[in-house]
């Protein structure tokens, strides 16, 4: 292992795209006589995130749906097919949270940036040139947004905003100021989920399989941490799904 005798700062993210174990690079380093620096390590695991989440047009990557993963949604027994659990684990479980998955956008709330080949950390993005608005890169992390979209169309889902509501003060959620009718509740997945849309419901899942954006606009948070999902809260969201699939068939 070639460790340059002046700044490793670019050497550790070659590393990181390179997939090295980070202990070998830590025991080198300590051979050699290099500290390793904080922004050392920050920038390692930015490359070694970047290696799986960003590839060519068309090649696959451990996170791409493939058709025998797909999720089916059977409705037997009033549930979409798939529990919690049966989702493959997270590889990035041990791992730190991806720092480079924001994404700047403009006044019209429009990516800046070609975000599907790369995204930014919060500071970079904020510091964009025509930022206004952020979004966030969901691919990789491990979270997965519940969106609520109470507004849409003509009337309000007070259904719909009623039931997400018992969840807005458990875990992370973001509202528009003054109202609780449009919000995204974060939660902790230590699973790999696609993202799942049900119109019929106004809900959609926001996962971390592909990319997909959160926007956050004009929305604020309100103060509490991310809490993990689990298999009860998967189970009452299914549930929720299923009724309003069946009342809209009625």
């Amino acid at each position: 292992m070639n460790i340059p005798t002046d700044s490793i700062y670019f050497w550790m993210y070659e590393q990181g795209l390179k997939h090295v174990d980070i202990k070998e690079i830590e025991c080198q380093c300590a051979l050699a006589g290099k500290d390793i620096r904080k922004k050392d390590y920050e920038n390692y695991w930015n490359g070694f995130h970047k290696s799986d989440l960003y590839h060519g047009a068309g090649k696959e990557d451990i996170f791409m749906l493939t058709k025998r993963s797909r999720p089916s949604f059977s409705w037997k027994n009033g549930y979409f097919d798939k529990d919690w659990d049966m989702y493959t684990a997270h590889p990035y479980i041990p791992y730190p949270e991806i720092q480079n998955r924001w994404v700047p956008c403009s006044k019209d709330n429009k990516p800046l940036i070609k975000w599907s080949q790369g995204c930014m950390t919060m500071a970079d993005a904020v510091a964009y040139k025509d930022q206004v608005y952020l979004a966030e890169n969901m691919k990789g992390t491990k979270m997965i947004v519940i969106d609520c979209d109470g507004d849409h169309g003509d009337q309000l889902d007070q259904e719909t905003i009623m039931f997400l509501s018992r969840y807005t003060d458990k875990t992370h959620c973001i509202k528009r100021p003054g109202d609780l009718i449009s919000f995204h509740l974060t939660f902790i997945s230590w699973r790999i989920i696609p993202t799942m849309h049900f119109p019929y419901a106004h809900i959609d899942i926001v996962g971390n399989q592909r990319n997909s954006l959160r926007y956050w606009k004009n929305k604020e948070w309100n103060g509490i941490p991310p809490t993990h999902m689990t298999s009860d809260i998967w189970r009452d969201i299914q549930r929720y799904i299923a009724y309003r699939k069946e009342k809209a068939n009625a």
